[in-house]
């Protein structure tokens, strides 16, 4: 077949043999080596856009993670979505207690006795602030102090424990002398507003009316059943906060050991653990509101190296957590140890026979327990606060917080 284009593959064949001819003279090594150091070039500029890429991602990922802590931390709960009976209760709580409030705040109790002669609940205000000045120094009306620790004394006590409000504190109070068995725990909780206005106070009771317990007190042990249907979120701030309100139950009942059942994520978390008494702690004063009981609480999170570090940690307020200093902030302290018993002397222009000194004194006793003391000899330049006789060592409390 005959075609048009011309036929240039001989002279492409001859232009190829004229060609000169090249070699590469470089070994084996040499070309190994070019060919690595091309590839740790690449390798180097990869690694330099991830080192840009990664901190720049990370301080992305912390603003998302601030912003979502912020949102949540202005609604906390402490429970799942799908409990609203905590929130129902505490709502009912807020509407009753307001039209007693409008009618008479001073007078009004945020602590109720429950009277089972009548199946009635009548108001108390033992339990509240000094009324008429809630400056707690400025408070000199003997017949009106408040203590807020006692002796063991063959009463009937059923220990308690509630979480405040902002989840950061646990505050222990123990119920004298009611007419709910220890043992009933899950009872005391399902009717806990016949006893305590949990609204006024802040309180939370992480659902504990929920739960089974089975107190052993003979074998100190305790067993508590935990259901996956526990509202209460899983979390480890949550567990932590769960774990220390059980110690603050079952630590002075002498339980040794507290065994969780059930299938509810607490579970796997520690399903057995020991209840512990705070050691090396302080104490502060809790209140919620101005007309609100106030408490005396623990509320280090961490252990302090000596006694005297712990009492000067107590001058200082934590305005956040609604907590003040239980010893004024221009005080001078001293304290000197000697083996069972620490000498405290505090020098206040504040200091007398008025509420906030009492509560000062009760405050340092509890602390002076955590350290391992069991008496405390108090100069203050004042012999008598209460019924504290202060020219005698006072002995460290057994009860924190008594209601009556």
């Amino acid at each position: 077949m005959t075609t048009n284009h011309p036929n240039h593959s001989g002279k492409v064949e001859t232009l190829l043999k004229q060609m000169p001819k090249i070699e590469d003279t470089q070994s084996k090594e040499v070309i190994y080596r070019k060919i690595q150091t091309e590839i740790n070039k690449t390798t180097s500029k990869q690694k330099s856009k991830i080192v840009w890429l990664i901190p720049t991602l990370a301080t992305i990922g912390c603003l998302i993670i601030l912003l979502i802590a912020w949102n949540g931390l202005e609604n906390f709960s402490f429970y799942t979505g799908t409990d609203t009976s905590q929130e129902s209760t505490t709502e009912s709580n807020e509407s009753d207690d307001k039209i007693g409030q409008e009618a008479e705040i001073m007078e009004d109790a945020s602590i109720e006795q429950k009277t089972t002669e009548e199946g009635s609940v009548e108001n108390n205000t033992d339990f509240l602030p000094p009324v008429g000045d809630r400056t707690f120094f400025q408070h000199i009306d003997e017949n009106s102090f408040i203590y807020r620790t006692d002796y063991l004394n063959d009463q009937n006590i059923l220990y308690t424990s509630w979480a405040t409000e902002e989840a950061q504190y646990v505050v222990p109070i123990s119920l004298m002398n009611t007419s709910i068995p220890y043992y009933d725990l899950a009872a005391f909780y399902e009717n806990a507003t016949d006893y305590l206005s949990l609204a006024d106070n802040g309180f939370h009771n992480l659902a504990f009316d929920q739960l089974d317990f089975n107190i052993d007190q003979a074998a100190q042990r305790v067993e508590i059943q935990v259901n996956e249907n526990y509202p209460v979120m899983s979390s480890g701030a949550n567990f932590q906060m769960f774990r220390k309100m059980l110690s603050d139950m079952f630590v002075p009942l002498g339980i040794k050991q507290v065994v969780l059942t059930g299938n509810h994520s607490f579970v796997e978390e520690q399903n057995n653990f020991s209840p512990e008494y705070r050691t090396n702690t302080l104490y502060k004063i809790y209140q919620y509101e101005d007309d609100s009981p106030f408490w005396l609480i623990p509320t280090a999170e961490f252990t302090f190296q000596s006694f005297g570090e712990a009492i000067e940690e107590m001058k200082n307020d934590e305005e956040p957590f609604r907590v003040s200093a239980p010893i004024p902030k221009n005080a001078s302290i001293e304290v000197n140890a000697q083996g069972d018993m620490v000498n405290v002397t505090v020098t206040s222009t504040l200091l007398g026979n008025n509420q906030g000194t009492l509560t000062m004194i009760e405050a340092i006793l509890l602390a002076a327990k955590s350290f391992g003391y069991n008496q405390v000899k108090f100069d203050i330049e004042v012999d008598n606060v209460g019924k504290y006789d202060l020219t005698k060592p006072l002995d460290v409390p057994d009860i924190i917080n008594p209601v009556y």
